[in-house]
């Protein structure tokens, strides 16, 4: 549940060959990891030396690995803080051709290896290579031949990515490969490395867990089947954790899987991946899971540290036995009503905790057991009023009351769990590998929350008719919603002027048509599915022109331009072919995909500020055209680049957003070593930067000086510098930074006397909106001075009351007075002394029973 620690590795080999008896000899000092595998869907079947009069060789080839310490294990585990390791993990470089028993039987070669390594509970092989041709088959099984993994056929061919089978029970396996005698090319099989389990994967459940299917699961029995036992392998160690399958936009069950950045952070470990379907026990008091049911392989999508998550995509689709069902995501950032994990504690069957109370937002700084920090505000807590969560539950779902994702567990102690937040994970990241709306809203629709999909429910007959409108004699697609496969399916169409296209027939899952008239037609689809009847009917208009747009868009939109610097989508719909133009294209990277148009801000239009683009789209059907337009407004604050830094006066100064504002390329930030460290950020993965807007003033006379940020959540920081060159690139010096956590920034800085500043204003936690800024002196400041005549005064830190304003010459005449009221929040007074002659002057100030007097010099 923590995150991970890694620690140094030492590996020795030795190697011994007598006969065909081939051992390796193996010491590691064992390192966290995490590991990832290819498709592992079994197709069933046995090893060809089960049928064989040669089942056993007293020749049998054994790899002998060092023996499994489980004590010694189970204590590093415990000093190290590590909650979710099971295995440790032996490299070896085994070609089964090589090192195998060799012989025929049954139409087949064979090659059979024996893996050992003492005291281990179970073991499991990873490989680097796997390419046979059709007809071959892999198996691992146990000795007893309880236990067959298998068989893995050429459809399970992996390119250039590793493939990892599941683990099988006890301290020996066997690893057998069939290659039909006469095959075209030789297969490859190569064992990369050898997990050797040190805890078992049954372990019983404590008595604070509580199983999937208790009664507190009954109202979770669609959402269980999304959250999957995950292992994986890295270093030299083996790990568990859990994740959830989700959902996207487009509705088409593609394997997408939620987990921790903290169980899986690279595309390496990703590949070593192997996922667990439906590890359950059937009732609350039974123990009879199965771990039957499983994928391997992955490819990293997105990750991010800051909320701890990561996105992977299976390399193959779960097949419909395994029942998969997508979670729906919830990240609008609203509070839940109650929250409910369900997880695999300690990699063991799937279990259910409950916080029946509304979940909070966690407003204090994480400091995790690897010294990373989070800032206040990024998590959700819950405080389980049933169950618990332990390592291993990691990277699992929280869901809030609409039974939508809105958290992955990130850690926590006996009492707390912590929950990075969707909603702070959507778009945490301007790159898509940074982020989630890009993979879960393809579609950019800008939804917020969506529903789970269960590709096992009832199919229905919804389907979509593209385009919507149809020109005469061009083609139309008609293809159901849900991707479900029927027993039969029947489309109708009224009335009857139109044709099935080349292959296509009333009988297709999705035929193409064309239309030889004009008109409004009628088009019916029937599912027949087992007893599941469903009909839907709709009409479509044929000739009258087609309706060609921007799905989503209004007719005007305004973009901030960092939401723009990677791959802004805008998707058309409506025709057969598009052409996309677009106004001020110089100032865009743009990347056009069929019907989709992704724009970029490159740094010409990052340099441009804000400005207008009209986007424009035109569609044709056949001999049909159509458009549609979208004037895009991309906002950029002209403070965004400290070259453009707005000059700061004392007192009151404001009102200033940052609501657009972004990261510029070299655009500097104090380290970030701590929220209470001295010239620091709050740590906040690499670069603590969200949303910096810049401002310049001149430090007063006496070099003391009040720095006040009010309206948002900020972190602030000022640089020593007469131009902003000089804050970019190696000349920084941060003279003090200050987190606002959660309350307006106010500190007092001691500064060089009359020396010029620039001032960064950073929203903390991305907080974006309006905000003031107070310049507050311990003395009284007079500028510009000297003047030909216009003069203001800035009051140090005044309470509000009437200032009695006088001026004298040199010789000590009075030659002004004025009274003039005065608040904390606005205590600059303006003088306007034109007609005086030039020359040095005395001016008093009397308020509160206190006298300031500074000299001030009229020049003509």
């Amino acid at each position: 549940m923590r995150k991970r620690y890694t620690y140094l590795s030492y590996i020795r080999y030795s190697a011994l060959s007598l006969g065909k008896t081939f051992s390796l000899l193996l010491s590691i000092v064992f390192v966290l990891c995490t590991l990832n595998s290819n498709a592992q869907i079994q197709h069933g079947g046995w090893p060809a030396s089960f049928d064989a009069k040669q089942t056993k060789s007293s020749e049998q080839s054994a790899l002998m690995l060092d023996a499994v310490n489980t004590n010694y294990l189970i204590e590093q585990d415990k000093a190290n803080g590590v909650t979710n390791r099971y295995g440790v993990y032996d490299e070896v470089n085994i070609d089964i051709r090589k090192y195998g028993e060799s012989f025929r039987a049954a139409g087949y070669n064979i090659w059979r290896l024996s893996i050992v390594a003492e005291s281990a509970k179970s073991i499991a092989p990873i490989l680097s290579t796997f390419d046979i041709p059709q007809g071959a088959k892999l198996f691992v099984y146990s000795p007893d031949r309880k236990t067959v993994r298998g068989a893995y056929t050429w459809i399970n061919n992996q390119d250039g990515g590793k493939f990892a089978i599941s683990e099988v029970k006890g301290d020996e396996i066997i690893i057998e490969y069939n290659e039909p005698v006469g095959i075209d090319f030789e297969g490859g099989v190569i064992i990369e490395g050898i997990t050797k389990a040190y805890r078992s994967f049954d372990s019983k459940a404590t008595r604070n867990r509580v199983g999937i299917n208790c009664p507190t699961g009954n109202n979770w029995q669609s959402e269980k089947r999304s959250v999957l036992r995950i292992n994986f392998t890295e270093a030299g160690g083996s790990y568990w954790c859990s994740g959830a399958l989700v959902n996207n936009t487009e509705q088409n069950g593609r394997a997408l899987f939620l987990t921790a950045n903290h169980c899986i952070s690279s595309n390496h470990t990703a590949q070593t991946v192997i996922a667990t379907f439906n590890y359950e026990n059937s009732t609350c008091d039974s123990n009879d899971a199965s771990d039957s049911q499983s994928l391997s392989g992955a490819r990293l999508l997105s990750t991010n540290s800051n909320t701890d998550f990561t996105l992977i995509e299976f390399n193959s689709l779960p097949p419909d036995s395994y029942q998969p069902y997508f979670a729906g995501w919830n990240a609008t950032g609203d509070r839940s009503n109650n929250g409910t994990s369900i997880h695999h504690p300690q990699g063991t069957p799937k279990c259910i905790a409950v916080d029946n109370d509304p979940i909070t937002s966690f407003d204090q700084s994480i400091q995790w057991d690897d010294a990373s920090v989070s800032k206040p505000n990024t998590h959700w807590a819950t405080y389980y009023d049933i169950g618990v969560d332990e390592g291993g539950s990691s990277g699992g779902p929280l869901f809030n009351h609409k039974h939508q994702i809105i958290g992955l567990l990130h850690g926590g102690d006996d009492d707390l769990s912590l929950w990075g937040k969707v909603s702070l994970s959507w778009t945490g990241s301007k790159n898509t590998t940074g982020q989630l709306k890009a993979w879960l809203d393809p579609l950019n629709t800008g939804l917020k929350e969506l529903g789970g999909l269960d590709p096992n429910q009832a199919p229905t007959a919804d389907f979509i008719v593209d385009p919507s409108n149809a020109c005469i004699s061009a083609p139309v697609t008609l293809s159901r919603k849900n991707n479900v496969t029927v027993d039969r399916i029947k489309w109708s169409i009224s009335p009857s002027t139109f044709s099935y296209q080349s292959g296509y027939s009333e009988n297709s899952t999705q035929p193409v048509v064309s239309f030889s008239q004009g008109g409004t037609y009628s088009i019916s689809c029937e599912i027949w599915n087992g007893d599941d009847y469903d009909i839907k009917t709709t009409e479509i208009v044929v000739g009258g022109g087609i309706n060609v747009e921007f799905n989503g868009m209004p007719d005007e939109i305004s973009l901030c331009a960092n939401e723009m610097m990677n791959k802004y989508t805008f998707v058309a719909s409506g025709a057969a072919e598009y052409e996309f133009s677009l106004e001020n294209n110089a100032y865009f990277n743009i990347d056009i995909n069929e019907n989709a148009i992704a724009l970029t801000l490159n740094e010409r239009g990052l340099a441009a500020g804000s400005f207008d683009a009209t986007l424009r789209v035109d569609g044709r059907h056949g001999n049909c055209e159509g458009s549609d337009e979208v004037e895009i407004h991309v906002s950029s604050p002209t403070n965004d680049n400290a070259a453009n830094a707005i000059r700061l006066q004392m007192g009151m100064n404001g009102s200033f957003s940052n609501e657009c504002a972004g990261v510029e390329n070299g655009e500097p930030y104090p380290a970030a070593r701590g929220c209470e460290v001295d010239n620091s950020w709050c740590p906040d993965g690499s670069n603590p930067l969200d949303n910096s807007v810049w401002f310049t003033f001149v430090s007063p006379s006496s070099g003391v000086i009040d720095i006040s940020v009010d309206g948002i959540d900020s972190q602030i920081a000022i640089y020593e510098a007469s131009s902003a060159s000089q804050i970019i690139g190696s000349n920084i010096r941060s003279v003090e930074a200050y987190d606002g956590a959660g309350i307006s920034v106010n500190k007092e800085f001691e500064l060089k006397p009359s020396t010029n500043y620039y001032l960064q204003v950073d929203g903390s936690n991305g907080a974006i909106g309006a905000f003031t800024i107070m310049l507050k002196s311990t003395s009284m400041e007079v500028y510009p001075n000297p003047s030909s005549g216009e003069f203001n005064l800035s009051l140090p830190n005044t309470q509000s009351g009437m200032a009695d304003v006088r001026v004298y010459n040199s010789i000590g005449t009075m030659v002004y007075q004025n009274a003039h009221a005065v608040t904390e929040s606005n205590s600059i007074i303006n003088m306007n002394l034109s007609t005086l002659s030039a020359g040095m002057y005395i001016v008093n100030v009397r308020i509160n029973g206190e006298t300031l007097t500074k000299k001030m010099l009229i020049v003509k």
